[in-house]
């Protein structure tokens, strides 16, 4: 059992770096397999197939992603700091987050409604901590932040160009980004409520608020 772990590990790792730097698409089971020093049988022994074995990427790279969000949900200044230092570490996860979105399809809608559950349970750590409001649209606002949050990343090349650098993770570049980011959203832009109210006056007589998340079913082939 431990070696069959030991290998899914090491076939999902593979399929993650190819994933990042080709493409889901234009990787196939078979680079997967030689990568990982494996039989393509084996690839879909474990996974079942290049669509298994990408939500399966998915998922892991989620759950890394949640424990960053969780730590700076509590302030946990140390742990911020260590991943503030570990920038480079982070640049495979930002890959595999735009080429599987900017490839569209379902499997890319799959991955955006899963990060905006990520999103939707960081709002609600917050809400319950105290350091964060309940929104009034939740699914609108959970919805938005995680595309201007993915949107940086896919624009990373440009946002670091205007910052002074190559890449969003180049250390200067992420400082002036990151506390752009949270002066932001802890002060605010407008100065008084008179914009929101504006908007509201316009856009109210339009306004409705789904009762539920998007169905996030997916049914995309392998190849």
């Amino acid at each position: 059992m431990a070696q069959d772990l030991s290998t899914a590990a090491r076939i999902r790792t593979s399929a993650f770096d190819l994933f990042s730097k080709h493409g889901v698409r234009s990787t196939t089971v078979r680079m997967i397999a030689d990568s990982a020093g494996v039989s393509v049988g084996l690839v879909l022994h474990h996974f079942g197939s290049k669509n298994g074995l990408r939500t399966a990427c998915d998922e892991w790279l989620l759950e890394r992603l949640g424990r960053e969000k969780a730590a700076a949900v509590q302030g946990d200044v140390e742990s911020m700091g260590q991943m503030s230092s570990q920038l480079a570490e982070q640049s495979p996860y930002m890959d595999y987050i735009v080429a599987g979105l900017t490839e569209g399809g379902e499997g890319a809608d799959r991955l955006f409604d899963r990060v905006c559950d990520m999103t939707n349970e960081f709002l609600t750590e917050g809400v319950t901590a105290g350091t964060m409001r309940e929104p009034e649209d939740r699914i609108a606002w959970v919805t938005t932040l995680t595309a201007l949050s993915c949107g940086a990343s896919i624009l990373g090349a440009q946002v670091a160009r205007r910052l002074g650098g190559t890449s969003l993770l180049d250390p200067a570049v992420y400082t002036r980004y990151a506390l752009a980011s949270v002066e932001l959203f802890t002060h605010g832009m407008f100065t008084d409520d008179r914009f929101l109210r504006s908007i509201t006056d316009a856009l109210g007589a339009h306004h409705s608020s789904p009762a539920s998340t998007p169905d996030t079913a997916s049914t995309e082939d392998a190849s």
